[in-house]
């Protein structure tokens, strides 16, 4: 089995001005959306695009191949308490979401600001765009000496929702042996983290040196938080590999003495997209009709994920 798909990422700011007590803001904006760089999607197969949070005064549109702020005044990596975290299931399109508030002491981003980054160095950014005020529209926001600037990063990754397809499987003389259908949905069932980088396709340990997937004998459903059901057996740990700047693969391995049963669903967890390394958010795909493993057989599938940027 071969099975494709895809998950876009996305940030967005709110930024805030206070003397000292962000509870108290002298100016604030809302929430307003970034552009994901080619550079910064592409820095995702490597590893972590977040690191420190760079503010300037250029006032350039966007585009995606960029790699740094127009003309850069400060950056900070200081955060400023405790991370959130969330899945957005209320309405589609459903996604993870972690946010962080990153601080600039009194004065270290006192200037005209106009634009706004994150990346994994002050000059490496994963995103870009203009501060915009409530409406929408780009703006000034003018930092004193004795301000503080608060910056919340809001980062999101959203799961294709429906996967579907079919495969052949097929002997070691590469002869086809049946036929199969798959059909899927994305899955959210671990909390989210402030991760995004070096993306693993499947559930990660130290000590395996490995990632894996795990079989279910039972049907997937359609419910995007609940896990497949019936008997439950993992696959061998096997390393993620990038076959691009904006992919990875993985390949589940059952060996002879593995998972002997009926192989009805999958669940493929994603780690490091916005969730942690154990994390079971990703994919659960059901196979019609499922296959019937015994001891004589050794079975292995393939899972390919790629990423893009959101627009809103």
């Amino acid at each position: 089995m071969y099975l494709k798909s895809n998950i876009n990422v996305g940030a967005q700011f709110k930024l805030i001005k206070h003397k000292g007590d962000a509870s108290k803001p002298t100016e604030e904006t809302d929430y307003f959306h970034n552009l994901v760089l080619d550079s910064g999607l592409e820095r995702m197969s490597v590893g972590s695009v977040l690191g420190y949070v760079s503010v300037g005064s250029g006032n350039s549109i966007p585009n995606i191949s960029q790699t740094s702020l127009d003309n850069f005044i400060a950056s900070t990596n200081s955060q400023n308490g405790a991370d959130a975290v969330g899945n957005q299931l209320v309405t589609k399109p459903y996604y993870s979401w972690a946010r962080r508030t990153y601080r600039f002491n009194a004065g270290v981003a006192a200037g005209n600001l106009s634009e706004i980054g994150v990346g994994w160095t002050s000059t490496n950014l994963f995103n870009r765009t203009l501060i915009k005020d409530l409406n929408g529209n780009p703006t000034t926001l003018t930092v004193l000496n004795d301000e503080f600037l608060d910056v919340i990063v809001e980062i999101r990754a959203y799961p294709q929702e429906i996967i579907t397809g079919s495969f052949n499987l097929l002997d070691k003389l590469g002869n086809i042996k049946s036929n199969h259908t798959i059909s899927g949905t994305c899955l959210f069932i671990s909390s989210p983290s402030f991760i995004l980088g070096n993306v693993l396709l499947g559930a990660y340990t130290d000590w395996a040196g490995g990632e894996r997937m795990t079989v279910f004998s039972g049907d997937a459903g359609t419910s995007v938080t609940i896990s497949p059901q019936g008997t439950v057996d993992n696959t061998d740990y096997s390393k993620t590999t990038y076959p691009t700047a904006k992919s990875c693969r993985n390949k589940a391995i059952l060996r002879l003495d593995m998972a002997n049963m009926l192989h009805k669903s999958f669940v493929i967890p994603v780690s490091r997209l916005c969730s942690p390394e154990t994390s079971q958010n990703g994919y659960k795909i059901q196979i019609e009709p499922p296959i019937l493993k015994n001891p004589n057989m050794e079975i292995q599938y393939t899972f390919e994920l790629s990423w893009g940027r959101y627009t809103p």
